[in-house]
């Protein structure tokens, strides 16, 4: 059996970092359910602040959940529980977070962005794909503008 990098990683150097990570979100959990106890008494600034450090972190934990996804249905591990799941099944019984409807979402996106293995090919968006595009840079001028016309004509 070929080793993919996904199984190696459990394995390396990351694999105790995992358990620190684990701990970190366990403990970053418990100080947010307290949230709702100080915001009475914030200052306007302060729940300013709230709401927008709330949201990066809502980014990047959507990000991370993907990715774990993402290495969990590569491996096979909602199949390899005592009783075998679908990755949507697997998903929403693990994640309060996730009904079946939404679980089936997340795992059309992770399967677009799964590495290739020894036995399936990459997704459509992982990076290295050759259907994979990425956006230029923003200093590329557009040669369309708005409602279609040239650059410059019709208001942009």
């Amino acid at each position: 059996m070929a080793v993919t990098p996904h199984e190696m990683r459990e394995h390396g150097p990351q694999g105790a970092g995992l358990t620190h990570v684990i701990d970190a979100i366990r403990i970053c959990r418990a100080t947010l359910a307290q949230v709702r106890d100080h915001t009475p008494t914030a200052t306007s600034a302060t729940l300013t602040t709230l709401l927008t450090e709330l949201g990066e972190l809502a980014l990047v934990a959507d990000a991370a959940e993907i990715a774990v996804i993402t290495d969990a249905t590569t491996r096979g591990l909602p199949g390899a529980d005592p009783v075998p799941l679908s990755p949507t099944d697997w998903i929403a019984t693990h994640s309060r977070r996730h009904t079946a409807p939404a679980a089936a979402r997340l795992v059309r996106l992770a399967d677009a962005l799964r590495p290739p293995t020894t036995t399936r090919p990459a997704g459509l968006l992982a990076p290295g794909h050759p259907g994979h595009t990425r956006a230029g840079p923003a200093h590329e001028p557009r040669t369309r503008g708005r409602w279609g016309h040239p650059s410059g004509a019709g208001g942009g």
